[in-house]
């Protein structure tokens, strides 16, 4: 009697060190990041892909961020493009920007909360990132890009908007 392996069995010994490789060589290869969404895209994105009534929470100089959504806490795998020294102002009725301060979250400082209500509304405000400042819309229209914190609240001033002011 022969003592060797029938071709059969080869088979099996082959496919079963593959799928051993597979799964080994997933757990230490990283997960590539989404492709990178820039600030003007974030209200659609989060909207789009987590619907509303949600709230986007960064932290690690807005390197991490977090997404609050239906009572659950998930830390999402996206880049927005924020910087550092990102800083968030919210704007009253009386065109006044407020450098918004936030809370700790889970004993690491924030550096970005933004909130989308269930009806898709969200507190008017403007970001500054870098050297540019984003006006991002309490409900329709898109996000705007000024040089100076006076450009971005001129143009929350306007009494007279027109459609192409809005989108």
């Amino acid at each position: 009697m022969k003592k060797a392996f029938s071709l059969f069995e080869l088979l099996i010994v082959v496919a079963i060190i593959a799928t051993i490789y597979t799964i080994a060589i997933k757990s230490f290869v990283p997960q590539k990041r989404r492709k990178d969404i820039k600030i003007g895209e974030m209200k659609e994105f989060l909207t789009k892909n987590y619907g509303f009534n949600i709230e986007l929470i960064c932290i690690h100089n807005c390197q991490k961020c977090y997404l609050k959504a239906n009572g659950k806490t998930e830390e999402i795998n996206q880049n927005f493009g924020f910087k550092e020294n990102l800083t968030l102002f919210l704007i009253n009725e009386n065109y006044i920007e407020s450098k918004v301060e936030f809370a700790n979250y889970e004993d690491n400082e924030i550096c970005m909360r933004y909130k989308i209500s269930k009806k898709g509304i969200s507190e008017p405000s403007i970001i500054k990132n870098g050297e540019n400042f984003y006006v991002l819309p309490s409900y329709i229209g898109k996000v705007r890009d000024f040089s100076s914190m006076e450009e971005a609240i001129n143009w929350y001033r306007k009494s007279d908007y027109n459609l192409e002011d809005i989108y």
